[in-house]
């Protein structure tokens, strides 16, 4: 029956995947005759406008019957190259996932009428649309030529329509082949099922009827012995027919009918047992110790049971804990007065919560006050109300959370402090640099005719050292001021774009640089420091362009909890192994007389990202551009 049932599945899989199969090949025959269209129109149409582009175009919709040229080529060898023809279905554009059922379907059906039509048609076919490539090139050469002939253009141009005639016939034809190989398959498959479900019901019909009778025969049996049991007759045994579950089922009431009479001496056993296990409970309890676990047991009149872990956390001897009604006599009282109330609510049924925990003051023996962890729970224990609580030492932690938020206050004042030293440090640097760029520029212009070259480089070298110092200290503050807290609000990124496209505006035109962006969304942040963060990327994009006129374009897509923008450029590029030093304080990939600047820049945009809870990384190639991605966090 498992041999039949993995026959039907089997059929039912190479049934739906050989269909599929075909249904793929419908669908490329789809894409091969839209493209070999398209191909034809622009090719007629670049005979009208005389346009280059709509030559390219022909030859890109060529590509369609090319690549499925390739696949075709390999698919009828003899021995065929598999990955070749997989490249060829690629790239006439089938989906991946459809390609190998397609290339087994030719392999294993190749001598079938319908799929050998269908083959004959494709070859037809695509020595037909073949002919097309020559034509174009006749018709580029004819019009690219000095004086181009209308007359010779036109005898060109009226070879294209008998060849697209021709091709919407094969065309036409192939899909008809196929549709007739389904269908010639679908009613060969459908046979095939018809049989194997057929002789599966068969089977199972045969097993059932063989089953139920084997089962009626066992289980009158156990009804005979059952009634001689209920008239208290342990003297029969039930016969076993088989070895199937009925067999079982009456081998257990045997052994039933023989254990009835040892139950009887169990049952005066079990007040002992359950002595027995109330004592290992205990033992579990009191072993809970070692973990530091205080545990109490009271009946909402005095403490019944205590672990030695709870007398050495409260400092109390047992005699004194068991005169306690509960663990909350301990409480300070505050604490004891909140959870007197909670719990008599609990024990007059006004709520219902299975357990409570929660974090209270416990004042010990000796005085001192610990503060503990508690998980206190009602239960019903012999048919008495009972109130089981464990309580864990915290002070520990307490401290330390106490000592973490005054490190954490700490360090706040002190990033305070540091943002107030980075903008008085850097006036007080800049001030001194000022008078050195003064008294130089004096120098130069004052004694600009008495000093030898030498003196004038010296100069020279002097002020741009200045400048670049001026520069990096700006940097610095600028970097240290990322860090300040700024209130967030909801900026809307296209808005901000449009500032920064202001901002930078005689650089764009300079450089002729073109920025598209989609539809920005709005995010809580700092207008300040979004605009920081896109113009900084757009100017490093427009900086390290190539000799094409640069392109800026800005994506953005939605996450669940982010949005991730990009940032793409078709600028140099760089080799990926310098994808995380880029991002470093100061580090730069070229020299400061090609592209000027600190190496601070992207330093910042990381700094601002991850301050949104984001994070910011790159994809480039060197040559093909640059593109910069980074998330922000959906409020």
């Amino acid at each position: 029956m498992a041999l039949l049932i993995t026959i039907e599945l089997f059929t039912l899989w190479f049934s739906l995947t050989t269909l599929s199969s075909v249904r793929a090949f419908v669908a490329g025959e789809g894409l091969w005759s839209k493209a070999q269209k398209d191909a034809v129109y622009n090719l007629q149409k670049y005979a009208r406008t005389r346009q280059t582009s709509d030559y390219m175009e022909f030859l890109y919709f060529m590509n369609v019957p090319l690549g499925d040229h390739r696949a075709l080529m390999e698919v009828t060898h003899k021995n065929p190259n598999i990955k070749s023809a997989q490249q060829g279905f690629l790239r006439g554009r089938n989906h991946s996932k459809d390609i190998d059922g397609m290339i087994n379907l030719f392999q294993r059906f190749h001598n079938i009428y319908y799929i050998k039509k269908a083959i004959n048609i494709w070859l037809e076919a695509d020595s037909t649309v073949a002919e097309l490539i020559p034509i174009g090139e006749q018709l580029y050469y004819e019009i690219s030529s000095e004086n181009p002939s209308e007359a010779g253009i036109d005898k060109i141009v009226s070879k294209i329509d008998p060849l697209n005639q021709k091709l919407t016939f094969l065309e036409d034809d192939f899909s008809y082949t196929l549709g007739e190989g389904a269908r010639w398959l679908e009613n060969l498959i459908l046979t095939a099922l018809f049989l194997i479900v057929l002789t599966v019901e068969l089977s199972g019909l045969f097993l059932t009827i063989s089953v139920s009778m084997g089962i009626t025969r066992g289980i009158n049996e156990i009804v005979r012995i059952s009634k001689k049991v209920a008239a208290a007759d342990f003297t029969n045994k039930a016969r076993v027919f088989s070895e199937d579950e009925i067999g079982l089922l009456a081998v257990s009431f045997n052994e039933m009918i023989d254990n009835l009479q040892a139950t009887i001496s169990e049952w005066t056993q079990a007040e002992e047992l359950r002595n027995q296990q109330q004592q290992l409970y205990e033992s579990l309890i009191k072993a809970q110790s070692e973990m530091g676990l205080g545990l109490t047991i009271s009946d909402n009149k005095k403490i019944i049971f205590a672990n030695e872990a709870l007398y050495k956390m409260y400092g109390y001897g047992e005699d004194e804990v068991f005169n306690m009604s509960s663990f909350m006599d301990l409480l300070v009282p505050e604490d004891r007065e909140k959870l007197t109330a909670q719990f008599k609510k609990r024990l007059s049924g006004f709520e219902n919560s299975e357990s409570d925990m929660g974090e209270a003051a416990i004042v010990r023996k000796d005085g001192t006050i610990i503060n503990i962890e508690y998980s206190v729970k009602i239960v019903k224990m012999d048919g008495r109300t009972q109130v089981l609580s464990v309580a864990r030492d915290i002070t520990a932690r307490k401290q330390a959370q106490e000592e973490l938020k005054n490190k954490a206050e700490e360090l706040i004042r002190s990033n305070k402090e540091l943002e107030q030293f980075a903008y008085v440090a850097s006036h007080d640097l800049r001030e001194p640099l000022r008078t050195i760029s003064g008294y130089v520029q004096l120098l130069k212009t004052r004694y600009k005719n008495q000093l030898d070259e030498d003196a004038n480089d010296f100069i020279n070298y002097t002020v741009d050292g200045v400048q670049r110092m001026d520069k990096l200290i700006n940097d610095l503050l600028a970097y240290s001021m990322v860090s300040k807290k700024q209130e967030k609000v909801w900026v809307d990124c296209s808005e901000i774009l449009e500032t920064v496209t202001t901002n930078i505006s005689d650089i764009i035109r300079e450089n002729k640089v073109k920025i598209t962006f989609d539809n920005l969304p709005i995010v809580k942040s700092s207008s300040l420091l979004m605009i920081q963060l896109f113009q900084n990327l757009i100017t490093n994009a427009i900086k390290f362009h190539s000799d094409k006129p640069p392109q800026i374009n800005i994506f953005v897509k939605e996450h669940e909890k982010e949005w991730l923008f990009s940032v793409q450029d078709n600028g140099i590029g760089l080799d990926e192994k310098y994808a995380e030093k880029i991002f470093v304080i100061f580090q730069r990939l070229h020299t400061r007389d090609v592209y000027e600047g600190t190496g601070i820049g992207l330093a910042i945009c990381k700094k601002i990202v991850e301050q949104h809870g984001g994070k910011i990384w790159l994809e480039s190639k060197l040559g093909q551009g640059t593109t910069f991605y980074f998330t922000i966090k959906k409020a």
